[in-house]
């Protein structure tokens, strides 16, 4: 499915510069469910661009897994709603500026996924690896993930923009309707999140540069022929 609000196009922009700006496009992959993260990226998307929203786009590629309750498009839109404090029309311009896939996209259609974007995002809570950040990387994307569990076998500051814990509560338990009911992961800080996403926009040669260095690092450490003579 697209955006939640598909039908809606983008907000009239009272500027004719704002017209021709080419908006960041941010890229995020993963499963629907608590450990991904979903609710701090489309918090600190909402928050960080809700006064200039024609800067940026979300796309989102999604499937919902070990998950109750709301659909998708439900809870991003309710999210919007809270980050514009209950203004319909402002929830209305955030909500042009997502895009949901919830189909199952091939894996030969991935790479032209990735490379339509200007940067992968995922505030993950935990991860045994991370496979879509990697996709993006040897794909030429900076990715911005958290600095916890299986990224930082990857990730550097030359590659990635790593979004730090919080610092007031770094940890935080899994919710009791997860498949990984009280367990302690990481709490990404929300701030630093938007952050990244706010330099991404405004330095877009320093991203691409991270970009290049990404792909750089995953030919070289990653290769298939590589990995093949490790096993």
């Amino acid at each position: 499915s697209s955006s939640p609000a598909s039908s809606s196009s983008s907000s009239s922009s009272s500027s004719s510069s704002n017209q021709t700006i080419r908006p960041t496009r941010f890229l995020s992959i993963f499963k629907w469910e608590w450990r991904k993260g979903y609710d701090l990226l489309f918090d600190a998307f909402f928050a960080e661009f809700r006064h200039d929203p024609h800067l940026a786009e979300l796309f989102v590629l999604t499937s919902r897994f070990h998950h109750q309750g709301r659909s998708v498009a439900d809870e991003v839109r309710r999210r919007a709603l809270l980050a514009s404090d209950g203004s319909h029309s402002l929830a209305a311009r955030l909500l042009a500026r997502v895009h949901l896939v919830e189909e199952h996209v091939p894996d030969d259609l991935l790479p032209a996924v990735y490379t339509a974007a200007d940067a992968f995002v995922l505030p993950t809570r935990g991860e045994g690896w991370c496979r879509p950040c990697v996709e993006a990387m040897a794909c030429a994307l900076p990715i911005v993930v958290t600095e916890w569990s299986g990224p930082t076998e990857f990730m550097s500051a030359h590659n990635a923009y790593a979004i730090p814990l919080d610092p007031d509560q770094p940890l935080v338990r899994a919710p009791a309707d997860s498949a990984f009911a009280e367990h302690l992961f990481a709490n990404p800080s929300s701030a630093a999140l938007r952050a990244h996403l706010r330099a991404i926009v405004r330095e877009p040669q320093r991203a691409r540069e991270r970009g290049l260095q990404a792909r750089r690092d995953v030919v070289r450490r990653f290769s298939p022929h590589l990995i093949a003579q490790q096993i």
